[in-house]
């Protein structure tokens, strides 16, 4: 006999899946990291449609300014595909942005600004049909950043007309 030791069949799966893992480890994700990439990957699909519908729109009056929209909503899907379980970049729920203005870095302008930029999406989801979740849901999310921004009707920017519209309708 060897003097190798038998090990169970138990070990010898656990050996092997660890060699494995050592093995492929570049090539191994987790199912949080799936699931972030699948949201990440959701808006950047999307980032053509948003950019155009920026411009078209008149929200944005150029084309730097659309790309700055672009990068700030596509920061805070990264940061909430991050933080949130089944996070989708098409269907939001007031939890997201809840969780979203509670840790944004900085202090109540930031907080407004990433406010406004998630306002300025979801209006881009509603109007181009790309919303996904229930309409409840995306009532609810324009109702919470609504309240957050606290806009009132004296102020009538193209953006405020747009998105008024949503939430008196």
């Amino acid at each position: 006999m060897s003097d190798k030791s038998r090990g169970s069949a138990g070990q010898k799966r656990a050996a092997k899946a660890e060699k494995r893992a050592q093995k492929n480890q570049g090539t191994m994700v987790s199912l949080a990291d799936r699931s972030r990439r699948t949201a990440v990957d959701e808006y950047q699909r999307l980032i053509p449609i948003f950019h155009a519908w920026l411009l078209d729109s008149g929200i944005s009056t150029g084309v730097e300014m659309a790309a700055a929209h672009v990068v700030g909503v596509g920061q805070a899907v990264d940061l909430l595909a991050q933080d949130t379980i089944r996070f989708s970049a098409t269907a939001w729920r007031t939890s997201d942005i809840d969780h979203l203005l509670e840790v944004v870095p900085g202090g109540e302008q930031d907080r407004l600004l990433i406010a406004g930029e998630v306002a300025v999406y979801l209006l881009f989801l509603g109007e181009s049909g790309l919303w996904t979740g229930s309409d409840a849901d995306f009532e609810d999310c324009i109702e919470t950043v609504d309240e957050y921004i606290d806009l009132d009707d004296d102020r009538q920017t193209i953006w405020d007309q747009h998105f008024r519209r949503w939430v008196r309708s």
